[in-house]
């Protein structure tokens, strides 16, 4: 599966699972996996089920996470992953 991956150690790569990090207001949301890569950063966010209600508001979830992790890793491009282990799927969010 495509997601494999990020679950694998790489040269420059460190993992970070069940990770806080707060936002420029102080308010703290944990992440549930960051891979963090000599040029990029990958947040993955693990979900179960999914209807369209629901994909918007991980969505916008995962597009906050996003802008978190930019202001923290600034040169380095940032990306986004909805899986939802009981479906299989993933949705990639850039």
């Amino acid at each position: 599966h495509e997601i494999s991956g990020y679950f694998r150690n790489a040269g420059g790569r460190e993992i970070r699972r069940e990770q806080e990090y707060s936002d420029s207001t102080g308010r703290l949301f944990r992440m549930d996996r960051v891979i963090i890569d000599p040029g990029a950063v990958t947040v993955i966010d693990f979900k179960t089920g999914r209807n369209k209600k629901a994909l918007e508001k991980y969505t916008a979830q995962m597009r906050n996470y996003m802008n978190i992790l930019g202001e923290f890793y600034q040169a380095k491009s940032i990306g986004g992953i909805l899986a939802f282990v009981d479906l299989r799927e993933i949705v990639r969010i850039r």
